[in-house]
């Protein structure tokens, strides 16, 4: 995919700005693979979700990654993280965790996926009326 996502265009302006903080990891919880592809192989879907605590002005905020593992291999994590925010709204951050090339690929692929689905419903429905009429 050509061109930056969102969320990198954000960590880009805020770091420019100063606006950034350290975030410090506070608790982890991992979630196992549903079993979705079968076998061992649903280890791969294990994610590690990681909540960031973070200040701003004084006060405390959170923040919550996840780390998805490879496969039925440990799930490395950063116990620190930079946190980019929005002046007016410190609750509105980016780790560059999430600002990566594979997560806008990610929800690239997950997007056109929608829109293939919905497209062929609404094909399909329109088809379905005008048969109706004929």
């Amino acid at each position: 995919m050509k061109g930056k996502s969102l969320k990198q265009r954000f960590v880009e302006k805020a770091e420019a700005d100063g606006y950034v903080t350290e975030g410090v990891c506070i608790k982890t919880r991992r979630s196992l693979g549903t079993g979705k592809s079968g076998g061992f192989r649903a280890f791969k879907y294990d994610t590690l979700i990681v909540t960031y605590e973070y200040f701003v002005d004084g006060k405390r905020y959170l923040k919550k990654l996840k780390f998805q593992s490879p496969g039925m291999a440990f799930i490395e994590f950063p116990y620190k993280v930079a946190v980019y925010y929005s002046p007016n709204n410190p609750r509105k951050a980016v780790c560059k965790e999430e600002a990566t090339v594979a997560h806008q690929q990610r929800n690239g692929c997950l997007l056109t996926i929608i829109s293939t689905i919905i497209t062929i419903k609404v094909v399909f429905e329109f088809l379905k009326s005008i048969g109706k009429i004929l």
